[in-house]
């Protein structure tokens, strides 16, 4: 995908909105509906019947998959999945709630934050396009430019690190080698993010498909495994 040009911005160095452009209720709406689908539809048919092909395939790894679901349900540990799978939802209201701010804000990635430098003759006056020095963001063009998105990545992988890992765990214990093979997934999809993000901020779009969805199915299955093990507790 060629490079667009920078995004035109006004005297504070917002970008100006265009025709494409969302107000923060409009982004919310559109986060709530994509976050929605993933985690509540897509994610856990595909997870589902990942898991009930690999049964079917293998029968060792079902046999496995019976004693440590039964395992689970016998310690009471299925509530222990749905409280891990209550604060993932938490973190992903973070996110919508975020990226409708950033909507409001008229702030274009990769800022992550925009500053401000205070102390000058005009800290008192009205924050409009002639009183004030613009805001500071990230350098996003040339070899600086490459570095902060190298960088945005790294740190893009880092923020959701705890919970795939944790997630891979989790559901590792009663499906290992589809979370292995997940996993790997996982792998290859983020290094062509960050390869793809660290040339072009619109190469990352294209490219997180491929780590969103093994990450999701391996969330997915938390939430499956949880339901599983709470029902075989009642029983």
């Amino acid at each position: 995908m060629a490079p667009k040009s920078p995004p035109a911005r006004d005297a504070m160095g917002l970008e100006i909105p265009g025709s494409e452009s969302m107000n923060e209720g409009q982004a919310r709406s559109k986060y709530f509906k994509m976050y929605g689908g993933l985690l509540f539809v897509y994610a856990p048919l595909l997870a589902f019947g990942l898991m009930w092909a690999a049964r079917w395939k293998f029968p060792k790894m079902a046999a496995i998959a019976d004693e440590h679901l039964q395992f689970l349900a016998d310690h009471d540990l299925g509530w222990l999945y749905a409280a891990w799978y209550i604060v993932y939802l938490a973190r992903c209201y973070h996110n919508i709630n975020s990226n409708g701010a950033r909507a409001g804000a008229r702030v274009s990635r990769p800022d992550q934050h925009v500053y401000k430098i205070h102390g000058g003759v005009n800290d008192d006056k009205k924050n409009d396009d002639t009183t004030s020095s613009p805001y500071i963001f990230l350098e996003n063009e040339g070899p600086v430019g490459k570095f902060n998105r190298a960088q945005r990545a790294t740190f893009h992988m880092d923020e959701s690190g705890a919970f795939v890992v944790t997630s891979m765990l989790l559901a590792g214990f009663v499906m290992p080698k589809l979370v292995y093979i997940l996993s790997a997934c996982y792998f290859l999809g983020r290094l062509e993010f960050a390869n793809a993000y660290t040339q072009s901020l619109e190469g990352r779009q294209g490219k997180m498909i491929l780590y969103v969805f093994p990450e999701a199915l391996m969330i997915a299955s938390v939430g499956i495994i949880a339901v599983q093990a709470i029902v075989l507790g009642k029983q």
